[in-house]
């Protein structure tokens, strides 16, 4: 009995764990853990790494890259089961309270020299066997250079500048969703400057996409 009860708390163990983690780029002291907009991440990839499985990230307006140094091989990787939700304020307590078209929230592939896409990020999201608790709604996904001159066509670093979505096992694809976002000024040497969705044997993706503007 007492072995069957520990089963099931462990089962519901990521539900127990599940929060909110908050990013913003502009906070003003704090102790930086994610807890609250006073305690903001500075960095969203930070706390893409602190998020398991059923999180949820709010990342207020600003401009975030993929790294601060200068690799271009960088990206912004999605976990499974992690919602990030960009457009907030730095303020808000509902996720109905944020506002896309006021509080811009960037993922930038813009590292380097500022303005110079020669040195930017290859991929700057990049999501591989998510299922469709994953969740990427409200940001502008820009300035990714996919110009790598070694490897595949179809790899990522060579299409699929602004995101590249595969999946690594052959009997599920990538389902994320994709929601209210805007890809624009990516590049790819091959394929998908915006958005590339690769399928082959190791499996596929099959994303959701809604109300999302590539330009």
């Amino acid at each position: 009995m007492r072995y069957a009860i520990l089963i099931f708390l462990l089962a519901l163990t990521p539900s127990l764990r599940a929060g909110v983690i908050y990013v913003n780029a502009n906070v003003q002291g704090g102790n930086s853990d994610g807890t609250s907009w006073a305690n903001a991440y500075p960095e969203l990839n930070v706390a893409i790494s602190a998020a398991q499985y059923g999180d949820t990230i709010w990342v207020a307006q600003g401009v975030y890259l993929p790294t601060l140094g200068t690799n271009r091989n960088f990206s912004f990787i999605l976990k499974n089961g992690v919602r990030m939700f960009g457009g907030f304020g730095g303020t808000e307590s509902n996720l109905s309270e944020r506002d896309l078209e006021l509080n811009e929230t960037v993922l930038s592939g813009d590292i380097g020299i500022p303005g110079d896409s020669t040195d930017n990020s290859y991929t700057v999201v990049l999501c591989t066997a998510a299922d469709s608790t994953t969740v990427l709604d409200g940001f502008v996904i820009t300035g990714g250079n996919a110009d790598n001159p070694s490897g595949q066509t179809t790899s990522s670093g060579r299409s699929g500048g602004g995101m590249y979505l595969t999946g690594i096992n052959p009997s599920e694809d990538t389902r994320l969703q994709i929601l209210n976002c805007t890809f624009f000024a990516n590049h790819a040497a091959f394929f998908g400057g915006g958005l590339y969705i690769r399928t082959n044997s190791n499996g596929g993706a099959t994303p959701r996409l809604e109300n999302c503007i590539f330009r």
